[in-house]
């Protein structure tokens, strides 16, 4: 079900969303014992995840445009137990 309010219905706005990680901000459960039967942890190197939108009129009070767009980066492979 699509809602469309007619508060700010004839303004343009947008938003925008960046957030990222790196392999210092990352830590791992891998406690000494599971290290000594060969368990190791690949660590996560860089994500980016960047999102956009804007919407607004085309003809005030009849029609209306809204796009948006997400972008995730990552610059290895996820983490995972090998």
């Amino acid at each position: 079900m699509n809602v469309i309010p007619k508060a700010g219905g004839n303004t343009t706005s947008g938003s925008l969303f960046a957030s990222g990680t790196g392999e210092n901000l990352q830590s791992n459960n891998l406690t000494p014992e599971l290290e000594r039967q060969g368990l190791v942890a690949t660590p996560l190197q860089k994500v980016y995840d960047f999102s956009g939108t804007l919407g607004g009129p085309i003809a005030r009070n009849r029609a209306s445009m809204s796009f948006e767009s997400t972008s995730l980066m990552p610059a290895s492979i996820m983490p995972s137990v090998r």
